[in-house]
């Protein structure tokens, strides 16, 4: 794990990826008189550390936003007790998906967000969004009219090489409103729950590449491959066989 200052109480904990996977795992604290604010919580093993990390400083996790409910973003609740959650409106669909009904309450949400909420944490403004793209309960996190975190509308690895947008064909045309979406924010700094932070040089090239491949498979009117998908896009993706698994 590598531990990292954004800005003045502001950190991000960095986990390496899994065996044979090109992405890691970000979990985001901010910290007002000895309380944090997590964004994400990864899987158990990463809010293990993070949580240990904070008290250690005589910090207490206290809140944490959901980005979207998927495994990797929700299961460090396990080791977050009593901690009130920030999520979507959606999230239930999500849950249903992929979490047994019996462990709901674990990962429900104690303020639910319909389009929009507004709040501060110490010395922070925290604007939360409803942005279903990659996820049906997408949230955008802005931070100080400055940063943005984006969940997994766009991913990396830790060092900043792309990944291929990872969406099931029944959403990529939400996938491609929450990208448009993204542009109103590039001049932001872009946190990203899986890759490197992108400091606002290269965030339209970003989006631009992923909505060129989005679009192009969308719009064909067969399953499309992955090369002819990519054949405008001016970067290449790594994760290719998810375009297999979802596409062709």
């Amino acid at each position: 794990m590598i531990k990292s200052k954004i800005s003045e109480k502001f950190y991000k904990y960095c986990f390496p990826p899994k065996p044979d996977d090109h992405y890691g795992y970000n979990i985001y604290a901010l910290i007002s008189n000895k309380r944090a604010l997590l964004i994400d919580t990864g899987y158990e093993e990463h809010a293990l550390v993070v949580k240990e990390d904070l008290l250690s400083l005589g910090i207490e996790p206290v809140k944490v936003i959901i980005s979207h409910f998927h495994d990797d973003h929700t299961y460090g609740l396990h080791e977050l007790e009593k901690i009130e959650i920030y999520g979507s409106s959606k999230y239930i669909e999500t849950l249903n998906l992929y979490t047994s009904k019996e462990k709901h309450e674990l990962f429900t949400p104690t303020y639910v967000v319909d389009n929009s909420l507004s709040f501060k944490f110490g010395d922070f403004d925290i604007e939360l969004l409803e942005v279903p793209g990659h996820a049906e309960c997408g949230l955008f996190t802005v931070i100080d009219k400055k940063f943005i975190h984006i969940g997994d509308d766009l991913m990396s690895t830790n060092e900043g090489l792309s990944i291929l947008p990872s969406v099931e064909f029944g959403r990529i045309y939400d996938h491609i409103k929450s990208l448009e979406k993204l542009k109103e924010f590039r001049s932001h700094i872009f946190l990203q729950s899986h890759g490197k932070i992108i400091d606002g040089t290269i965030n339209l090239f970003e989006i631009e590449n992923r909505l060129k491949y989005l679009k192009a498979v969308y719009e064909s009117s067969k399953p499309i491959s992955y090369e002819l998908a990519t054949k405008y896009c001016e970067c290449p993706f790594l994760h290719e066989e998810w375009h297999n698994y979802f596409y062709e």
